[in-house]
Parts: structure tokens; sequence; C-alpha cells
């Protein structure tokens, strides 16, 4: 199951947080946090056992429903503040060029266990862009393009990061985390990315 299913089919972009410096209690480790504890809680439900589930199952489905609608009402919270934080940028291109980073990173990771699918496609367009993917300029969109029809390595995707302003790396942290999550799975190949990606911050 992939990411936006299990959070109800919210669909933002994190691009635009990179502007802003501060979101206090909810942020991208919200972002994170919510995708990582609705795939534990789901794996932890599994090991009940049936009488437990059926003694259960209402009060469960109720909370999973209740945790659904927050986790809803944080997204668009967080979408409202990306919107606002995106003005932050000193130039449209600068921002333009985190969005082709942003673009670059999140393909990258996606190809690491050898497998992409077109839904994995969609997913990378909602976890950069959001439902803006659409009303972004022809010309950008044409760079992403290639870069889903040329995924490009661990260095491309870092040549793309270094045109960035490292005070805006931090976003490339939840990028890298929320693809891995994406698909339930993470491969041994998505562990040596993000191992290597943070080497790549620290040298």
């Amino acid at each position: 199951m992939g990411l936006f299913k299990i959070l109800g089919g919210a669909a933002l972009g994190v691009a635009a947080v990179a502007a802003a410096p501060v979101f206090g209690a909810v942020g991208v480790v919200t972002l994170t946090g919510a995708a990582v504890g609705a795939s534990v809680g789901a794996a932890a439900g599994g090991a009940a056992s049936s009488k437990e589930k059926k003694k259960k199952q209402a009060s469960e489905r109720a909370s999973y429903e209740r945790g659904k609608a927050e986790r809803a009402a944080e997204f668009e919270d967080l979408q409202t503040k990306f919107s606002a934080a995106a003005k932050r940028f000193k130039s449209h291109k600068k921002y333009e060029e985190f969005l082709v980073a942003a673009f670059a990173v999140a393909i990258s990771v996606a190809h690491a266990d050898g497998a992409f699918t077109t839904e994995e496609r969609v997913e990378i367009q909602e976890i950069v862009s959001g439902e803006s993917y659409n009303a972004l300029p022809q010309e950008i969109r044409n760079e992403i393009q290639k870069l889903f029809m040329s995924p490009p390595t661990f260095n491309t995707a870092m040549t793309f990061v270094q045109k960035v302003d490292k005070s805006k790396w931090s976003m490339f942290d939840s990028i890298i985390d929320l693809v891995i999550a994406a698909d339930g799975a993470e491969h041994e190949n998505e562990r040596a990315f993000r191992a290597a990606w943070q080497q790549f911050k620290a040298s």
C-alpha cells in the first residue's frame, strides 16, 4: 500500500517548506512520523489474535478513522504553511532549482531498490509538489520528465542538490524518508542511499 493511500489520499507537496525556517510542533517530523506511525500501527494490529481482533474491531476502526482525520487535518495545516513558505525564497529561480533537486533526489532513491512503478511516480509527484504539479511551468515539468525518463544516480542527484542553499537541505531528509516509506518496505540499497546522503551532508 502506498503512503498516500495510508494517509487517506491527502495530497500535498513538501517542497515549499524548504523556504520556512521554523514550523513549531507540526512540521516535517510530523509529516514523516504520520506515515511511519500509520505503517507501524497496521503491522502491530496484525499481531493480535483472531479473538482479540473481533473484540476490538469496532474500537480499532473508530480509532483508525479518528487518526486518519487528524493526519488529514495536519496535512491541510502544513499545506497552508507550505504555500506561505514558498514566498520566502529570494527568487523564483531558486525555488525552481530546489523543486528540480527534490524530484532528482526522490526519483533517485525510488530507483535504489531496483523497482519503479507508475504508482511510485504518482506518489513522488504528490510528495514533492502535491496537487500543484500540473500548474508548474512547462519548462520545469520538462526537466522533471527528463529525470523520470533517465533516473539520476546518487552522484547526479547531488549535483542538483548542490545548487540549493544548505539551509534548505534538511528537507531532503524528509523527502528521502517519505519515498522509502511509500512502498511499506525498506530495501538495503535504500538504507545505503540514506547513509550516503548523510555522509554527503557532512562533507
